[in-house]
């Protein structure tokens, strides 16, 4: 469906069957990009909130205390966020390094195999 907006058409999703509204589709005026205050990066105050919070004596010797008793409710969750941000973890990898080596079976249904030797495939690059 196509409607008239000003100067240009707005394409439009088929009217819902409970209340009859035709949503309006990709880029137009009305598209606000997400619900606000919801979506997106934390805003600065809420980072330089959450700084002052991490340097509190208190929050540290409840952190501190939380991860030494292993019978607490907020135990997995701190060594969670123990792992995650600790500063000896090591760097994800996010490329291939060396030779990569792959094995392929071709098994053809319907036919009789005449041969289970798997020849092994090396990629080039990798």
């Amino acid at each position: 469906m196509t409607a008239i907006d000003g100067n240009s058409a707005i394409k439009t999703a088929k009217p819902s069957p409970r209340s009859g509204v035709a949503l309006p589709l990709g880029a137009h005026a009305k598209n606000t990009g997400g619900k606000k205050g919801r979506s997106g990066r934390p805003p600065n105050d809420l980072r330089a909130f959450l700084a002052a919070l991490r340097c509190d004596p208190d929050v540290q010797k409840a952190f501190r205390e939380a991860l030494l008793d292993h019978n607490s409710r907020g135990f997995g969750v701190a060594l969670r966020i123990l792992a995650m941000y600790d500063d000896e973890r090591p760097p994800e990898k996010r490329q291939i390094v060396g030779p990569v080596e792959i094995q392929v079976k071709i098994v053809r249904e319907g036919r009789r195999v005449t041969s289970d030797a798997v020849q092994p495939l090396r990629l080039a690059g990798m």
